[in-house]
C-alpha cells in the first residue's frame, strides 16, 4: 500500500493557500506541496487529497481531502459546507467509480446500480476551511459556490495517484484495473476509463 498527498496545481490565493498549507503541515510523512503563486488566473476553490494505491489490486482509496474555497462571503454557512462537502464526493465519483458505458451506441448503464456512484465507504475524512474575501459583484460579496467545489478534486487525486505510484492517469473515472497493470509493468501513463471496450 502506497500513500501520497497531492495538491491541485496552479494555486495563487494566498488566503487559500496559507488555509491549506497550515493543515497539511500536521499531517505525517506529507512534504510540503510547492505552490506557484505565479499564475493570475482566477480560482476560487483549492483541494489537496491524501490518498492510498493497493499495489497489490489497484484500489484507490481517498482517506483525506482539505479544501479552501473564497466563497466571497458566507451567508448560509450549513448550506455553504454542505454544498462544498457534496461537490467534494461528486468529484470523488468523477475521478474514481462513475462512468456511463455505451457499447455500438447503446447504454448499457441502465440502472444506478451499474453507475456505481461513491457511496458512505468511499468517504474521506474532510477539513475544509471557507475564505471570505468578498466582491462588489455578488449579493451581500458573495461569489457562486455551486459546482466549483467539484472541479479541484479530481486532478488533486489524479496528482496524487502519481505522486504514489508514479503513474499519470489521463481519462477518468481511473480504471484500476489498468492502473494496476501499469504499475506491474512500468507504464507511466494511462489513458483508459473504467469501463472502457477491452484494449485489442
Amino acid at each position: 500500500m502506497k500513500a501520497c498527498l497531492a495538491i491541485t496545481e496552479g494555486l495563487h490565493c494566498g488566503a487559500c493557500v496559507a488555509r491549506l498549507e497550515g493543515a497539511l503541515a500536521g499531517m505525517p510523512g506529507v512534504q510540503q506541496p510547492q505552490v506557484n503563486l505565479a499564475t493570475r488566473e482566477a480560482r476560487f476553490a483549492y483541494d489537496a487529497a491524501l490518498v492510498s494505491v493497493d499495489t497489490e489490486t489497484g484500489e484507490v482509496a481517498v482517506e483525506r481531502v482539505v479544501s479552501a474555497h473564497d466563497i466571497g462571503r458566507a451567508i448560509n454557512i450549513l448550506s455553504l459546507t454542505g454544498q462544498i462537502e457534496g461537490g467534494i464526493v461528486m468529484g470523488i465519483g468523477n475521478a474514481l467509480t462513475e462512468h456511463y458505458i455505451e457499447e455500438n451506441g447503446r447504454p448499457w448503464t441502465q440502472h444506478l446500480g451499474q453507475y456505481k456512484m461513491p457511496g458512505i465507504k468511499h468517504m474521506p475524512e474532510m477539513r475544509n476551511f471557507v475564505v471570505e474575501d468578498p466582491t462588489a459583484e455578488g449579493p451581500y460579496g458573495a461569489k457562486g459556490v455551486g459546482e466549483i467545489s467539484s472541479i479541484p478534486i479530481s486532478p488533486a487525486i489524479t496528482n496524487a495517484i502519481y505522486n504514489a505510484v508514479g503513474v499519470r492517469c489521463l481519462a477518468l473515472p481511473v480504471d484500476q484495473d489498468a492502473l494496476l497493470l501499469a504499475m506491474k509493468r512500468g507504464v507511466r501513463e494511462i489513458d483508459r476509463r473504467w469501463g472502457d471496450a477491452p484494449e485489442r
